[in-house]
C-alpha cells in the first residue's frame, strides 16, 4: 500500500539476480493477475480501479470497478470475463474481455446485502474473492461481511444468484476461495475470522463444508491467500 498517494508499488523480482525493480508507479495496488497475454492490478481506493498492463508492464487501460476498494481478481479459464470483488462497498463487477484480454466494459454489476455478527469487521457486505468452477458456468464469491460463500451461474446472457446453493458459516469472515483438486468439484476457503481452512464441495450442487482446520489459535492471525498446488494446500 502506498498511503493513497501515486508511489513506486508494483516490482518485478529476478530470482536468478535476486534482485527486485520497480516497474511501475501507482496507488495502493493490492492484488495482482498475470496471464501469457497481459497483467492485471487492482487500484484499492475509494474510486475502485483496474489497470490492465502489457507484455512490457506498461499501462494499456484503466477501468473503474464501480465500488471501493478491490481487492480480488479472477478470470475463467476461456478468458472471457475478469471479475472484481470491491471490499469496502461489497459488490463485484464482472467485465467482459475482448480478443486481446482487455477488459473494455462490464458485463454484470452485483451489489450486495447483509451483515455478520461481528460490528467491527461485519457492518456490512464485504466481497473479498471469486472463483470459477471448472466448468466455467458457476462463479464463487466468498464475502467476509455476511460469512456466506455465495453461488452464482453465471452465462453470456445473465447472472443469478442460487440460494439453495450458497452457504452460510457464521462468525467465519470467508476471505479467500480458489478451485483444489481438478476433477474432485472442491473448493479451498480461507476464513479471516475464526483462523481457518476449509475444504468446500459443490459436487452435488449445493455448497457443504467437508472439513475445517484451525490453522492458529492466535484471533488476530488472519489466515489470508489460500492456493492448490501439486497436491498440496498453500496459505498465508
Amino acid at each position: 500500500y502506498t498511503g493513497g498517494e501515486k508511489k513506486p508499488s508494483i516490482y518485478l523480482y529476478k530470482a536468478d539476480k535476486k534482485e527486485a525493480t520497480s516497474i511501475l508507479s501507482t496507488i495502493n495496488p493490492s492484488y495482482i493477475l498475470t496471464t501469457d497475454r497481459l497483467t492485471y492490478f487492482v487500484s484499492e481506493d475509494k474510486k475502485g480501479e483496474v489497470v490492465t498492463l502489457d507484455k512490457q508492464y506498461g499501462p494499456i487501460f484503466v477501468t473503474e470497478t464501480n465500488g471501493s476498494d478491490p481487492c480480488h481478481l479472477s478470470m475463467d479459464d476461456q478468458y472471457r470475463y475478469l471479475v472484481v470483488t470491491n471490499y469496502t462497498s461489497g459488490s463485484f463487477i464482472v467485465l467482459l474481455l475482448d480478443t486481446k484480454g482487455v477488459p473494455n466494459k462490464g458485463k454484470f454489476f452485483v451489489q450486495h446485502e447483509g451483515k455478520g455478527e461481528n460490528p467491527d469487521r461485519q457492518a456490512g457486505p464485504h466481497c473479498h474473492s471469486s472463483c470459477f468452477s471448472e466448468d466455467n458456468n458457476v462463479l464463487f464469491v466468498a464475502d467476509l461481511g455476511t460469512d456466506i460463500l455465495y453461488y452464482y451461474d453465471i452465462s453470456e446472457k445473465s447472472i443469478e444468484v442460487v440460494k439453495e446453493n450458497c452457504v452460510k458459516i457464521p462468525n467465519s469472515g470467508p476471505r479467500t476461495v480458489c478451485r483444489g483438486k481438478k476433477g474432485d468439484k472442491t473448493l479451498l476457503l480461507s476464513c479471516e475470522l475464526d483462523n481457518t481452512i476449509r475444504i468446500m464441495s459443490y459436487a452435488d450442487g449445493p455448497l457443504n463444508c467437508m472439513a475445517a482446520y484451525k490453522v492458529s489459535s492466535n484471533p488476530k492471525n488472519y489466515p489470508s491467500e489460500i492456493a492448490y498446488c501439486n497436491d498440496e494446500v498453500y496459505f498465508a
